[in-house]
């Protein structure tokens, strides 16, 4: 691992936190396909267990395929949450992709007039 000289701290802190965003995207896919396989699984052991083959089964799966299709909208909505607050491959400061808008501070030049500082 390589960090900019005179960033120290920082650039470890914004490493690490770029780590735990990827494995927490990681685990929200992950859990994402085990519960549509989990419930396109629970409904073949009831239709095992009932005998109606392939009802529960086909239910089960569409079950599924909603939750994680729902589970991975949630995910993409984060990342173009946070993708919003970061200007340049540069995260700023206080934004964790469910900060308000005003608190993104962004160049002078891309300000409204009402808002530049004197």
């Amino acid at each position: 691992m390589s960090f900019e000289p005179g960033g120290g701290e920082r650039n470890r802190r914004d490493h690490g936190q770029s780590i735990g965003e990827s494995y927490r995207t990681a685990h929200e896919l992950l859990s994402a396909s085990l519960s549509a396989g989990l419930l396109t699984y629970g409904g073949y052991w009831l239709d095992q267990r009932y005998g109606c083959l392939p009802v529960l089964t086909i239910c089960g799966g569409v079950l599924g395929v909603i939750s994680a299709v729902l589970a991975v909208r949630q995910v993409v909505l984060r990342m173009e949450r946070q993708s919003l607050h970061t200007r340049d491959g540069v995260r700023h400061p206080g934004v964790s992709g469910r900060a308000k808008p005003e608190s993104v501070v962004g160049p002078e030049s891309d300000r409204p007039a009402e808002m530049k500082q004197d």
